[in-house]
């Protein structure tokens, strides 16, 4: 449905649909970012070594793969605005916990609660957003993730200044929560009441999980595995494999992570010139690229130009993964959702351990180079079989 299709009351309640939406991008990631730069404060204040503080991060991951298996159910039932407002909401209170510096097993839980309750936000609103662009007719969400983006970069910002200025980690975690629930109580009542109507089709399994359901899980796996590797283990191939300094291998991330934000902010223009199939084709198509100059780079400069390029690819894959599994035609959007989000968090998840155990059977150009080109092959082949406009 177009925007002129809609009368002046429902143009506005979407557009304040997707302005609540937005806001709520912005506090997910803000949450994310706010505590991430003070690990190992948080590990030296629980007197734990790195083993252990990785086994407790885990919680975040574990938490966020029950919290998408339940959560597409949920939102079936009470819908996206309400699983949005209660999982935002219980996130933010949830937060000053991952400070409470008891043991490993408190931290643990701590970040599964607040894995499983990001999940839940991370559905709702996306259900809410691709919605809401339905009804003003433009694509909008790549703008919005990008503001997910800006959310962890200030939420970084912020928990390093605070720790500069002395500012404690519980003290600057119970203040991120009192911004957080201003948030929601502005943005919760501004969502869509409503939901996009189900497909006739779909009606009558509403939870039932189809074969193109599982289909977008795996594609929500493999993009997951070129966004999270390709940040996470840009440093060590800059420093291990190029023989960058300690400083310059932390370029790889900042470049990375600053071209992924510029691509999100004009992809929906990109979007609206050549639709959804070209969009994934071209982007999965610069990720193979970048992929291959970062392996066949001999030195740091080129092998940031790899990262950017891969960045500017990936970009608006899962953006337009978010809206194929809420619109998809034989699932309601919270089980499409569901499934997908599942998928993701399982390559977040097991990719690490994949590629470190190829990278010590050999070597990590190796190990990035055959887990990123799979997972590459599968995002492209996922864009061919869209249909052409």
């Amino acid at each position: 449905m177009s925007s002129t299709a809609l009368g002046g009351a429902e143009h506005q309640q979407a557009v304040r649909a997707e302005r609540a939406a937005t806001s709520i991008f912005f506090l997910n990631g803000l949450v994310l970012g706010s505590w991430i730069p003070r690990l190992a404060e948080l590990r030296d204040q629980l007197a734990i070594d790195e083993d252990v503080l990785g086994r407790a991060l885990m919680g975040m991951g574990l938490g966020g793969l029950f919290g998408s298996l339940v959560s597409g159910v949920l939102t079936n039932r009470f819908g996206s605005r309400v699983m949005t407002s209660t999982t935002g909401t219980l996130m933010v209170l949830i937060l000053p916990l991952v400070a409470l510096g008891v043991n490993a097993w408190v931290l643990f839980g701590a970040l599964f609660a607040l894995g499983f309750a990001d999940a839940g936000a991370d559905i709702g609103m996306n259900a809410q957003v691709v919605h809401a662009q339905e009804l003003l007719g433009r694509s909008t969400i790549n703008r919005v993730h990008a503001m997910w983006s800006v959310g962890t970069l200030v939420g970084g910002l912020v928990g390093t200044a605070a720790s500069f200025i002395g500012v404690g980690l519980q003290t600057q975690l119970l203040m991120f929560a009192a911004v957080g629930l201003a948030i929601m109580a502005w943005a919760g009542p501004r969502l869509l009441p409503f939901d996009a109507p189900v497909a006739e089709e779909a009606s009558t399994g509403r939870g039932s999980i189809t074969t193109g359901a599982l289909l977008l899980g795996l594609v929500g796996l493999a993009t997951a595995v070129l966004e999270g590797s390709s940040a996470d283990w840009s440093a060590l191939m800059l420093a291990d494999e190029r023989g960058a300094s300690t400083d310059e291998a932390g370029l790889g991330f900042v470049v990375f992570s600053a071209a992924m934000l510029a691509s999100r902010l004009i992809a929906d223009r990109v979007i609206e010139a050549t639709g959804l199939r070209g969009t994934m084709i071209g982007g999965s198509a610069m990720v193979a690229i970048g992929l291959v100059v970062v392996l066949a780079a001999s030195n740091v400069v080129t092998t940031l130009v790899g990262y950017a390029i891969i960045g500017i690819g990936v970009a608006p894959l899962f953006p337009l993964l978010y809206k194929a599994a809420a619109q998809s035609s034989d699932n309601s959007a919270g089980t499409g959702l569901a499934v997908m989000s599942a998928g993701m968090r399982v390559g977040f998840l097991g990719a690490p351990a994949v590629i470190g155990a190829i990278a010590v059977a050999a070597n990590l150009r190796l190990a990035l180079g055959l887990v990123l080109g799979i997972a590459a092959v599968v995002s492209l082949a996922n864009g061919l079989r869209q249909p052409k406009p």
